[in-house]
């Protein structure tokens, strides 16, 4: 209703309208009030009149009400026809004022928008030139049109010609055969004139040289009678060069047999020496006493016997400390999986890389110490092969012993130790004490304190003296080893490595037995002063290669005697060793099928193997710990071809079927067991051997 006072002023004439209608409202307001009044007067006035008789005045009295109702009415519909048009025309204001706004806020909208309005414009010019453009380009494609019309008819046209040169190309093409017989009719009898006049100046010079060939002729039968003589001095000749060459290779290795026997007789000269001194010492104490020699045998060979245990039975430091035995408490846990990511962590605490793999070989190697005794690692100096061992151990919660192996080592003596017949006692070693505390089966009051622990050895530089000397009566010693169950005698007496003490004949002597709570590892740098293994240490050896690291540390690592103070119980970690018949069938054949193409491969150059490295490839496979996999049973193998079969191939000489078979290996790897890697790695030793000339060496990945 705001807007009411507006649309007033704006049409006059309604308001008149209204102004009418409120006092014509007025007037039949006052009607009404006039009839009541009238009414009232009348009743007073029949009253007055003693009830009159008014009939005729009502009458006209309700003629003049129904007019007026009437009037009424209409005044009514008036006034509801004047509300219509009253909100008609507020919402005929309330619209003006909207487009009012809109228009206003257009104007403010175009005041502000002059760039648009500026940029319309530039469209607007651009598509009037662009109209133009497009008209030009209409009239170029007319223009285009009535072209390819005009070279439509030509083509037309051309067409029609080209019919008619069809024919006359088939008379040309036949001319030209024509021709070209005719040229090779023409060739064929130059060449044969050219024969003819080749054969006749070979007639003129053979007449000319006859004399001469048959000189010729002559010096030709002379030289091919004296040829087999001269057979025969050529073979005679390397036949010599043979011999000389093979008195050298023989002369050469007795050469170095003599140098190591001259290196080990003054090594023995020195120590006999030493002997000679104490012995001048005891001559000369004894001389001084007066009365103080007793008879040999005095003090009894039972009491010389137990003397001379007194130093083997002391504890070692690599089971004991002054506080009583190292790793005290045995460890709860018993998840394989578990203690080797314990390694894992250990490893990494320590700042030494190691990949995951070859924690996992090192592993695997020891749990199959049954078959293959030791676990080697070879590689250049300072790549932590020493490391692997010890820090394993002590993530492992087993005892450790490194023993750093001396060029003079040339027996077994050199590891247990050797029976002082002057002092009369027995100079042991930390491994023999070792072993002793580890002999469940020993006799002696101290033998099988800690068998119930896991000791791991470490020959340290252990090719620094031939490992063969010193180390292959434990090698026999270690093959020879029943299953961790047997008691019986006959079985562990195989294994029992005597130690070399003078006793009693009705005594037994004293011995020790390396059982399968021993774990034999060494290491092994190669370079120019170290010796080569032979083949009987490969045979029972795995060989875990250690290469030139790609990237080279600046930090050392923390060092730490032990890791825990917990040991790890034999009986968990046999709990751990599996046998081949863990291996599901079809995983059975996949190491079948592989054993058999690699031996076909090794027996076409004469290197198969036999059960020993079979039964050596089932135990590691069974024993990895990815073996649950086909993925990891083919990489299981690939170690076992890396560690027991490529090693014993040095020396091979890539010639025939040596090369051969070393590339139907390659190809065997790469194929069968989808090891690209060492595929690669057995490619490059392939092709170095037969680019340098040498002989092939695995060098490892």
């Amino acid at each position: 209703m705001s807007a009411i006072p507006g649309f007033f002023a704006a049409t006059p004439m309604t308001s008149l309208l209204l102004v009418a209608l409120a006092v014509f409202l007025g007037a039949v307001s006052m009607g009404f009030v006039a009839v009541s009044r009238a009414h009232s007067a009348q009743r007073e006035y029949q009253i007055k009149l003693g009830m009159l008789p008014a009939i005729d005045k009502l009458r006209a009295a309700d003629a003049s009400l129904d007019e007026r109702r009437r009037d009424m009415g209409a005044l009514e519909g008036r006034l509801s026809e004047l509300r219509r048009e009253q909100a008609e025309a507020e919402r005929h204001q309330l619209d003006a004022e909207h487009w009012q706004g809109l228009a206003e806020q257009a104007e403010r909208d175009y005041r502000n928008k002059e760039e648009i309005i500026k940029a319309v414009d530039d469209l607007r010019d651009k598509h009037e030139e662009a109209a133009k453009d497009v008209a030009a380009r209409n009239e170029e494609i007319k223009r285009l049109i009535q072209e390819r019309d005009e070279i439509a008819a030509t083509v037309i046209e051309l067409k029609a010609k080209l019919d008619n040169l069809g024919e006359r190309q088939q008379e040309i093409d036949a001319i030209e055969r024509r021709i070209e017989e005719k040229t090779e009719e023409l060739a064929a009898i130059r060449s044969e004139v050219s024969e003819l006049r080749d054969q006749r100046e070979e007639m003129l010079q053979a007449r000319f040289d006859v004399d001469q060939l048959n000189r010729r002729k002559a010096d030709l039968e002379e030289a091919l009678e004296r040829l087999p003589e001269q057979i025969q001095e050529l073979t005679a000749q390397r036949d010599e060069l043979t011999r000389y060459v093979s008195e050298l290779e023989k002369a050469r290795d007795r050469l170095r047999e003599i140098k190591d026997e001259v290196d080990r007789l003054v090594e023995r000269k020195n120590g006999l020496n030493t002997d000679v001194e104490a012995l001048n010492r005891e001559k000369n104490r004894l001389e001084d006493e007066v009365g103080g020699v007793r008879p040999a045998g005095a003090e009894g060979a039972e009491g010389e016997f137990d003397k001379a245990l007194e130093d083997i039975k002391r504890p070692p430091a690599c089971l004991f400390d002054n506080h009583g035995p190292l790793l005290k408490n045995p460890i709860d846990e018993t998840d394989e999986t578990q203690m080797l990511q314990k390694v894992r962590d250990h490893l990494e605490d320590q700042n030494l890389k190691f990949t995951d793999r070859t924690i996992k070989r090192f592993h695997t190697c020891l749990k199959t110490s049954r078959i293959t005794p030791i676990t080697v690692l070879a590689g250049i100096s300072g790549t932590g092969k020493s490391q692997l061992p010890q820090r394993y151990a002590e993530g492992m919660g087993m005892h450790f012993l490194k023993i750093a192996v001396q060029p003079r080592w040339d027996g077994p003596q050199d590891l247990l130790g050797f029976y002082n017949y002057l002092e009369k006692s027995y100079k042991a070693t930390d491994i023999a004490r070792a072993l002793l505390c580890m002999d469940k089966h020993s006799s002696s009051d101290q033998g099988g304190s800690m068998s119930d622990r896991v000791l791991l050895i470490l020959l340290d530089e252990m090719n620094l003296a031939r490992v063969e000397y010193y180390f292959s009566e434990f090698l026999s010693r270690l093959e020879g080893r029943p299953s961790p169950e047997a008691t019986d005698p006959a079985l562990l007496r195989a294994a029992e490595i005597e130690i070399d003490i003078p006793s009693k004949e009705d005594r037994d002597p004293l011995t020790v037995y390396p059982g399968h709570n021993v774990l034999f590892s060494g290491t092994m740098n190669e370079d120019e002063s170290t010796q080569s293994l032979s083949d009987k240490v490969l045979d029972r050896a795995n060989i875990i290669r250690f290469p030139r690291p790609e990237q080279l540390e600046s930090e050392t690592q923390e060092d730490v005697s032990h890791y825990s103070v917990e040991h790890l119980p034999l009986k968990t970690w046999l709990s751990w060793h599996k046998t081949t018949d863990s291996l599901d069938g079809e995983k059975q054949q996949i190491i079948i099928d592989f054993v058999e193409k690699l031996n076909d491969a090794l027996d076409s150059f004469r290197r198969p193997f036999g059960h020993r490295v079979n039964q050596a490839i089932f135990s590691y496979v069974a024993n990895h710990p990815d073996a649950s996999m086909d993925e990891g049973v083919r990489m299981a193998i690939a170690d076992m071809l890396e560690m027991r079969i490529l090693p014993k191939l040095r020396g091979v000489q890539l010639e025939g079927t040596a090369r051969e078979g070393l590339e139907k290996i390659r190809d065997i790897v790469d194929s069968d067991l989808q090891q690209t890697d060492l595929a690669e790695a057995i490619g490059r030793d392939i092709d170095r051997a037969l680019s340098e000339g040498e002989l092939f060496t695995w060098s490892g990945l």
